[in-house]
């Protein structure tokens, strides 16, 4: 049976809502990212104990890490947003990341060159996002804030943009999504061919479905949403 499921973060309350069939169950923290990578020299040997800091742009919230003796490191799961990457190690100039997009389940891998340097230098680059992911296998489709809030919703329902993502259909082309009637139809999607009333909805990773018809508990509104994201192929 294939498996599907869609999320979304809220931006005052932290909200994240997902599709994914009832039998599958998705961790709290899954709607994290996690930034690894490794820190090597300029002739690509690795640099241990590198100080590495990872600051969200919008909250200034900073993690912590050093690399280990291969120059590997990983940072624990953070919440989606935009962030900046330092490292930092004796005899070395400081080499930045900054604009890194983080978004929803994300597991993204960096790799920082630090040049040696007599005095004190700092190297910057700027993120670029990926154009093929090769380190995941699940498939899916985010949809920002920008774009939520530029399209007009008669009933304010986030779930009526999910038919926007590939694959996916309304099973009953006229309320899928919608609550203006009744909020038993907001579950009539079919995801790459899958039943309707077969995904389930998560907010911040728990469960927001009703055992009627698999409906949506509660629907968040577009004010409340950050992003959501889609996914077609859970399986990693």
């Amino acid at each position: 049976m294939t498996q599907w499921f869609f999320r979304l973060t809220a931006r005052p309350f932290g909200l994240c809502l997902g599709l994914l069939p009832l039998l599958c169950c998705l961790p709290v923290w899954g709607q994290n990212a996690v930034v690894s990578g490794r820190v090597v020299d300029s002739s690509g040997a690795a640099v241990p104990a590198a100080a590495l800091e990872l600051r969200n742009s919008a909250t200034n919230v900073t993690l912590k890490t050093a690399t280990n003796t291969e120059g590997l490191f990983v940072f624990p799961p953070v919440i989606p947003g935009i962030y900046d990457i330092s490292a930092a190690a004796p005899g070395f100039s400081t080499a930045h990341l900054n604009g890194m997009a983080l978004e929803i389940a994300q597991s993204r891998a960096v790799d920082l060159t630090l040049a040696p340097s007599a005095l004190a230098e700092t190297v910057t680059f700027n993120d670029v996002a990926p154009l093929l992911i090769t380190d995941r296998a699940d498939r899916g489709t985010v949809v920002e804030n920008q774009f939520l809030v530029s399209i007009p919703l008669p009933t304010r329902n986030p779930l009526l943009l999910v038919t926007l993502t590939a694959g996916v259909t309304p099973g009953n082309v006229l309320v899928a999504g919608d609550n203006s009637l009744s909020q038993n139809q907001t579950n009539e999607f079919r995801i790459n061919g899958g039943r309707m009333q077969t995904s389930e909805v998560l907010i911040d990773g728990a469960s927001n479905t009703t055992t009627y018809n698999n409906q949506v508990a509660a629907v968040p509104q577009v004010d409340a949403i950050q992003e959501f994201k889609v996914y077609t192929n859970p399986y990693d």
